[in-house]
């Protein structure tokens, strides 16, 4: 009889036609020592004599349980990441833009919590980059209030400094932070008017 333990139901297969035996019934487990569809035990022990023409039950591996993914959203990226890669799943990062979540905190995750996964097989974390970030405009020379309109549009927060002395139509002097200085959603925009 020989080993058939760590070969593939073909290899088996030949093996046993080699000495004029068969294979028989195919059983299924999971196994963390054999890859999948390898063989990791035999009804009849290697060595063992048996009559021409028998049938030799195996069983063959499924390779490692499934573990379920657990929820990693809301948790920040590192975390995410060292939580699935300590259950044995690779991760993938994707990044998107967000209002709601704060820059570098897992969104979404797929597949979701409870899915069981092979080890090994990935899970995709979607990360927050924070609101969506741009170059702020020059609103120097506009008058006061198309000047506040244009901030909050842009979903911005107005602030309005009156200079020393200004009186009538008020128009933008000067602005904090400067036009063209990269700014994200929700961050303060200081007019200097006169």
């Amino acid at each position: 009889m020989p080993s058939l333990v760590g070969l593939s139901v073909d290899e088996a297969n030949d093996a046993l036609k080699n000495v004029r035996l068969r294979l028989g019934e195919i059983g299924h487990a999971y196994s963390e020592k054999f890859a999948a569809d390898q063989i990791i035990r035999q009804a009849m022990p290697a060595g063992e004599q048996a009559p021409q023409g028998s049938a030799i039950d195996v069983v063959v591996s499924d390779g490692p349980a499934p573990v379920a993914v657990q929820r990693v959203t809301g948790l920040t990226q590192e975390q995410a990441t060292s939580a699935l890669e300590t259950a044995g799943f690779h991760v993938a990062v994707d990044e998107k833009y967000s209002d709601e979540v704060e820059a570098g905190i897992v969104i979404s995750q797929s597949p979701a919590k409870g899915t069981k996964l092979q080890p090994g097989q990935t899970v995709t974390i979607v990360v927050s980059l924070g609101p969506p970030r741009f170059p702020v405009p020059s609103f120097v020379g506009m008058g006061r209030d198309a000047a506040i309109a244009k901030i909050r549009s842009l979903g911005l927060v107005p602030e309005v400094i009156e200079l020393p002395g200004a009186v009538g139509d008020l128009t933008v002097a000067s602005q904090l932070p400067i036009g063209s200085t990269v700014v994200r959603v929700g961050t303060t925009i200081t007019i200097y008017v006169a």
